[in-house]
């Protein structure tokens, strides 16, 4: 059977329509410019392709960004040079009214007519400035402000010399000595860390006297002795010995550790008479005896006197009580104020005291569960860390005591004398605290303004711009805050407008410099967009 059938014909029409797709695909590539036209054309190149395409579009929209960034910088700064050169003028005018030349009625009311309206152009300017109606000047593009400012500080004037109890010297330095509160009039600590004792013969005796019951020591060269030294071989650090005179059968144990003689009752101090043997009022007596006689201190209750006479210029040392202070168990003072030789300690309870970091101090943190005795432990603590030319412990009572440390010998012509004076002041106190003007609602309200540099939201792709008041109050030379009315007024006011200017100066500065960064940012992206 024969099939009729035009099969060149079919082949023609097939290559035609062929060539047609092509030369219509090439056509549409030619006339576009573009080798991907649909998904068709490339589906993997066409998701690439779409992609680079919108972060160029993107790119495009950052560098007019960038511009328009730079365009509200520069309305910015131009507008403050305009209040800098109002700035420079008025200081002309401030000199100008210092002179000793010009009337007060007639010359300087003429010259201060001209600052007022100076002023009031600079307020005008900070509230007028804005770039497509966003103001620029008046706060509004700083950080919101939304409760006053705090200052914490130390004020030296204010702070008061410190009351003293139980205090001793000999010679310019320093004997302590206090009462144990586990039994009263049992038990006394003597601090002879700082005597010195310049025996003259070898043999020599020195004596310590603790109501009338008496610790010998013997000397075994001539010359200055170490008389805690000399405690220390005689007794034995840190050991018991009963080295003391007896009576009424009471016995004495004699303890040294850190430079500290103990003496306590060892038999039992409830009976009336033994606890009497320690009565301070007995005085503790030192004595250095030597061939021809004897130099004599002694010890009383408030204070210690030499050969049964005071010593004139004499330094007491110090006992400070944490009643003294105001420190009562857990009712603390919060931002009690110390100073020591021009150096300050702050006490801040807690964390969140706003005592906690003040300016010129050291801040001494304490816990609101501190005994009173503890704190007094931590303000000893940072006393010794600051490096004063003091000495700071505690004693078994929860006092603070203080005592000097550097070793200058006392000149007095004396056997008995110390390594070390008590020199320097010493003041206690509150710090204080100032609270500036309750925030404007533009503070409140204030939020700085952000650019979008680049084609993601990341932040490395923003970019925020700060411009600072420059109101003349924010500035300090608003109408109640400078005059150049009289010759005093206006040799005030021209470290004050100086000084405004230096604020203008620094916001021109920051503009300046993010300005620069713009013109970077705007070059970097005109190169990633070509590429």
């Amino acid at each position: 059977m024969r099939i009729q059938h035009n099969i060149m014909a079919m082949n023609a029409y097939r290559n035609y329509n062929s060539n047609v797709s092509a030369m219509k695909s090439n056509l549409e590539k030619l006339s576009s410019g573009y080798k991907i036209n649909r998904a068709g054309d490339d589906a993997a190149g066409l998701a690439i392709s779409e992609k680079m395409r919108a972060q160029i579009t993107g790119l495009n929209a950052a560098q007019k960004n960038v511009k328009d960034g730079i365009s509200l910088v520069q309305t910015a700064e131009g507008a403050m040079q305009e209040v800098q050169d109002m700035l420079n003028r008025m200081v002309y005018l401030a000199t100008q009214s210092a002179n000793g030349t010009y009337d007060n009625e007639v010359d300087r009311a003429n010259l201060q007519k001209e600052l007022t309206q100076l002023t009031s152009e600079i307020d005008r300017i900070s509230d007028s400035a804005n770039f497509n109606g966003i103001k620029l000047l008046d706060g509004s593009k700083m950080d919101a402000v939304t409760t006053a400012t705090e200052t914490v500080s130390v004020d030296s004037a204010a702070l008061k010399s410190v009351t003293i109890a139980n205090t001793g010297t000999i010679g310019a330095g320093t004997v302590e000595f206090e009462e144990s509160t586990a039994a009263a009039k049992t038990k006394f600590e003597v601090d002879v860390s700082q005597v010195e004792w310049d025996s003259t013969t070898v043999g020599d005796t020195f004596t310590i006297s603790v109501g009338g019951y008496t610790l010998t020591l013997t000397s075994t060269a001539t010359g200055k002795q170490d008389v805690a030294a000399m405690v220390s071989a005689a007794i034995g650090t840190g050991k018991t010995a009963s080295k003391m005179l007896t009576a009424d059968g009471a016995d004495f144990n004699v303890t040294f550790a850190d430079g500290k003689i103990t003496f306590e009752l060892a038999a039992d101090p409830t009976a009336a008479s033994k606890a009497e043997d320690l009565d301070p009022s007995q005085s503790i007596t030192l004595t250095a005896v030597a061939g021809a006689g004897s130099q004599q201190w002694n010890i009383g209750s408030t204070n210690m006197v030499r050969g049964q006479a005071a010593v004139a210029g004499q330094k007491a040392n110090t006992f400070i009580t944490a009643a003294n202070l105001g420190i009562q168990g857990t009712n603390k003072d919060d931002g009690f104020a110390m100073e020591i030789d021009g150096k300050k300690f702050v006490i801040a309870v807690g964390d969140d005291s706003k005592y906690a970091k003040v300016d010129g101090a050291t801040t001494v943190k304490v816990d609101a569960t501190d005994s009173a005795e503890k704190v007094m432990e931590k303000l000893a603590n940072a006393i010794n860390a600051a490096g004063t030319i003091w000495s700071a412990g505690t004693n078994s009572a929860g006092a603070l005591t203080l005592a000097q440390t550097d070793a200058s010998d006392a000149t007095k012509n004396a056997q008995l004398t110390t390594k070390a004076g008590i020199e320097g002041t010493i003041k206690v106190g509150k710090a204080t605290v100032t609270q500036g003007a309750e925030p404007t609602e533009t503070q409140k309200n204030a939020n700085p303004l952000t650019l979008q540099i680049g084609v993601t939201a990341e932040n490395y792709n923003k970019l925020t711009v700060k411009i600072g008041d420059i109101h003349a109050t924010a500035l300090g030379i608003d109408k109640d805050s400078i005059s150049i009315a009289t010759q005093a007024d206006a040799a005030a006011a021209i470290d004050k407008i100086k000084t405004a200017i230096n604020t203008v100066s620094g916001i021109r500065g920051d503009l300046g410099a993010t300005q620069n960064r713009l013109e970077h940012t705007a070059n970097n992206l005109s190169v990633m967009q070509e590429n």
